[in-house]
């Protein structure tokens, strides 16, 4: 999904440099109370404030709207809306990312936003794992935020790696190409690299992490 952003708060000079804070949380299926969260009150000095969370609720088929998703937009809601706008909140499965931009500033930080959801469960059709990409137009320049949720367990190396080759694909391959930069990762080759991994032998006495890499296309003497 994409939409283009307008605003009428007031304008604010483009800082030299944008302070950005991430956060990643795995809830387990639960909900966490305002008290739990107070200590996002110390993100407010940031410009950008990136909240990505896992297990917000559980895959079951239902009609509308979990009681913990909601929960979660409420306190957000709570903690955020006064000094910042929500550029988007988008969820799948489990999976939620939402980007928030302080008020001041994002009439002329954002220029543009595009989402991107790529599931990663049973069949690449299950979203109990999975990814979101939330894509940032900012003054010429994409920035991509990636909340990802991969295969659990120490034994399943390959099948994260697996993972993380399909979201960087997808999202290399449905990106706006007039967004991205003319030597970046385009669709068709990062369709080469996911095959190449694929075949790669992630299982000889090398780490993982460098097949991974070369697998990639990743120059040597840029793999540390």
């Amino acid at each position: 999904q994409s939409r283009r952003t307008v605003s009428k708060d007031p304008l604010e000079p483009l800082p030299s440099a944008l302070n950005i804070t991430v956060l990643t949380w795995n809830m387990a299926e639960s909900s966490p109370s305002v008290e739990d969260c107070t200590f996002m009150e110390s993100f407010k000095d940031s410009d950008v404030i990136v909240l990505g969370i896992q297990e917000c609720e559980n895959i079951k088929p239902r009609r509308h709207e979990g009681s913990r998703s909601r929960k979660w937009k409420s306190i957000q809601s709570k903690l955020f809306k006064k000094s910042y706008r929500c550029v988007t909140q988008h969820k799948i499965g489990g999976l939620q990312l939402a980007v928030h931009v302080r008020r001041p500033l994002y009439p002329r930080l954002i220029d543009d936003v595009e989402v991107l959801d790529v599931a990663c469960g049973i069949g690449n059709v299950l979203t109990n794992k999975g990814a979101i990409c939330s894509l940032l137009r900012i003054q010429g320049r994409t920035l991509a935020l990636v909340n990802a949720h991969f295969a659990a367990h120490v034994d399943k190396v390959h099948e994260r790696n697996a993972d993380f080759c399909r979201v960087t694909a997808s999202i290399a391959d449905n990106a706006p190409t007039k967004w991205l930069h003319p030597h970046s990762l385009s669709g068709k080759l990062a369709r080469e690299r996911h095959a190449a991994f694929e075949k790669s032998a992630l299982y000889s006495d090398q780490p993982w992490l460098e097949h991974l890499l070369r697998a990639a296309g990743c120059p040597a003497d840029q793999q540390l």
